[in-house]
């Protein structure tokens, strides 16, 4: 490292008499230093990637900069030549070889891309802060981590979280880095055609630039999938393949393959042709009747052409996708909750969208999941459902909170809680608030007047809440019981006065962060039976909701009466309230853990990589010998 930003102990620093300054008249002796304090005091050089300092190169030589840096290199060389050829990794100008020398983890674990819409954050929902626990997680796992988004644009940055995910080694990519570093090695033509704009542009560069670096590629989310995945494909050398698919019916046509491959494929449940039956190939019909395939009709083939040139190679890495949340549940169970009015009329028009298009949302989605080694699903119960699809294996990787437990008691609280992110519209959290307002709150408010008390405070908090929320307010007759806070800069006050949390979805995918979050607070939570099934626990109200030792973590409603009898249940009786509390924080313990997700990211990627591993080169372990056996070593090199 360069010795402008070097920090060491003075006493280190005189122990080895200082720079060696009668060997180099400039240059090196900075190195030269700590090759010193490795092998002469037998101490570690540690990289501090958040350190920052502004060095004006070769301000002191000017033009007889380079002169001098040369001949540092010889005298170099000459003083370290039997330690560089026998403990550290040969010269070279080979992109990929100086990474893998630059990172000691690479000579065990292997380098993971995870490839998300935005780079990781706290502050953000989306599954952002999932992504973020995911990333932290494979870098506590040993791997080196490299992540990229493929569409930051202009959302807000976090550099205070990114600077957390350096200190942890994990390496932080955006198109202008890549585009930099393909032309700080001179691949000019290699970067020529790759815009901001285009599509999975950041990734291909970075593809280009480290050919046969990883060992195994991380995509969260189906538009990242879908934009990527034949660039994806093409470098982890993935074979074209023929199977049969969930969904696909009868024997319709064709699908050509790039790599020159031919397969006869059906048609998928939502599409009008064999098109979405035929991943990255060109698909085509038969004229009907084909009087010779009607025996082969029953079974639905699809073929997914993942080899983009003809090829006898094996894969060089693995491809696991995050589906992150199965979308087009969400708006399946839309289309459900509208039927039973139970979703604002300001989201009409995307309701009749979803009841056109998700037949074809379905399809397409669906074929994503037959493309990968390895599949990620953020909750047991989408694993079952992706189990009934497909073949490859599952693994639920969830979201562990990270909020510290609200030691407030039952005394000290009063009032229900909604948290959200609303974006500005009514979509999904917004019909959930809807819902809420016009429908469940008007319950507990009577049920709270007819025993002549005071309806219950309802607080719903969050970023941009949409207009349209804000009237539906104002219209409510218990309107003054009711208020909206507007992006609060921290929850923990809000979790700390609340006595009980409310989650009403009735449509959605995935698993609920904020569920995950309040049961970790320990607030305990009523709840519709979709947050519920999405964390794994299944039951009505007054049903036995048992998990492990204890009982009922959650008060789950399945109608709007269910739903209010819940809440005005819950606030009122402190025991009732102390065993969901301590139910719901032995869950997060035991169930949401960090270790747990860890170890289940662990498995995802061990199995991913079982197959791929045996392909991938050999990295030579080379750990530099201690000094005092430096001598023993050389001796065996030089015979």
């Amino acid at each position: 490292m360069l010795g402008a930003c070097l920090l060491l102990p003075r006493a280190n620093f005189v122990r080895l008499g200082g720079f060696e300054v009668a060997a180099y008249e400039a240059y090196y002796e900075d190195t030269d230093l700590q090759m010193r304090i490795r092998y002469e005091l037998n101490q570690t050089v540690w990289f501090q990637p958040l350190a920052v300092a502004r060095h004006h190169e070769h301000g002191s030589f000017g033009a007889k900069s380079v002169a001098l840096m040369q001949a540092g290199a010889v005298t170099f060389r000459n003083r370290w030549s039997r330690v560089l050829d026998t403990s550290h990794q040969p010269h070279t100008t080979d992109f990929v070889k100086v990474m893998r020398a630059s990172d000691r983890r690479m000579e065990s674990m292997a380098a993971v891309l995870y490839i998300d819409a935005l780079l990781p954050r706290q502050r953000q929902g989306g599954g952002l802060p999932r992504a973020l626990e995911n990333v932290h997680g494979l870098s506590r796992l040993g791997y080196k981590v490299t992540v990229v988004g493929n569409d930051e644009g202009k959302f807000p940055e976090e550099h205070d979280t990114w600077a957390q995910l350096r200190q942890a080694g994990v390496e932080i990519v955006r198109h202008e880095d890549a585009h930099k570093a393909m032309c700080d090695v001179g691949a000019y033509d290699a970067a020529h055609g790759i815009e901001p704009g285009d599509e999975c542009s950041t990734v291909r560069l970075l593809l280009r630039l480290r050919p046969r670096y990883f060992a195994a590629i991380i995509t969260s989310r189906p538009t990242e999938w879908s934009k990527c995945y034949k660039y994806l494909a093409a470098y982890c050398n993935k074979p074209d393949r023929h199977q049969q698919k969930e969904g696909v019916t009868g024997v319709a046509g064709t699908c050509t393959c790039p790599s020159g491959a031919v397969f006869e494929v059906g048609t998928m449940q939502g599409s009008n042709g064999t098109e979405l039956a035929c991943s990255g190939g060109n698909a085509t019909i038969y004229p009907e009747p084909r009087p010779n395939h009607k025996a082969r009709r029953r079974h639905g083939m699809g073929a997914d052409c993942s080899a983009i040139a003809a090829t006898n190679s094996p894969p060089t890495c693995a491809l696991l996708y995050d589906a992150e949340a199965l979308w087009f549940r969400r708006d399946e169970r839309m289309v459900a909750a509208a039927d039973l009015n139970k979703t604002s009329p300001a989201t009409r028009r995307k309701l009749e969208l979803a009841r056109s298009t998700n037949p074809l949302a379905r399809a397409r989605e669906l074929s994503f999941l037959y493309t990968a080694d390895v599949l990620v699903a953020v909750s047991s119960e989408e694993k079952r459902y992706i189990q009934r699809v497909v073949s490859a294996p599952v693994v639920v990787v969830g979201s562990p909170p990270g909020a510290a437990v609200s030691a407030a008691p039952f005394e000290s609280r009063g009032g229900i809680l909604l948290i959200a992110g609303f974006g500005g519209e009514m979509y999904y959290n917004g019909d959930a608030a809807w819902y809420l307002v016009t429908q469940i709150y008007p319950l507990i408010a009577q049920a709270a007047l007819r025993n002549h008390n005071q309806p219950l405070p309802l607080t719903i908090a969050g970023s941009g809440i949409p207009k349209e929320l804000v009237a539906a307010v104002k219209e409510s007759i218990y309107r003054e019981h009711i208020r909206l806070e507007e992006s609060p800069p921290d929850l923990t006050p809000l979790y700390d006065a609340a006595r009980l949390t409310i989650i009403p979805h009735q449509y959605g995918c995935g698993t609920q962060y904020k569920l995950s979050e309040a049961m970790a607070i320990g607030l305990p939570a009523v709840v519709a039976p979709l947050a519920s099934e999405g964390i794994g626990i299944t039951g009505g109200l007054g049903a036995q909701i048992t998990w492990g030792d204890f009982e009922k973590p959650l008060c789950v409603g399945t109608t709007t009466a269910q739903l209010a009898a819940c809440a005005v249940r819950l606030h009122s009786d402190k025991q009732l309230w102390t065993q969901l509390r301590e139910g719901a924080l032995h869950f997060s313990r035991q169930i949401q853990s960090r270790d747990h997700w860890t170890r289940q990211l662990s498995r995802a990627l061990r199995a991913a990589l079982a197959d791929a591993q045996a392909t991938r080169p050999i990295i030579p372990s080379r750990s530099p010998p201690q000094h005092q056996h430096s001598k023993e070593a050389i001796e065996r090199h030089r015979n």
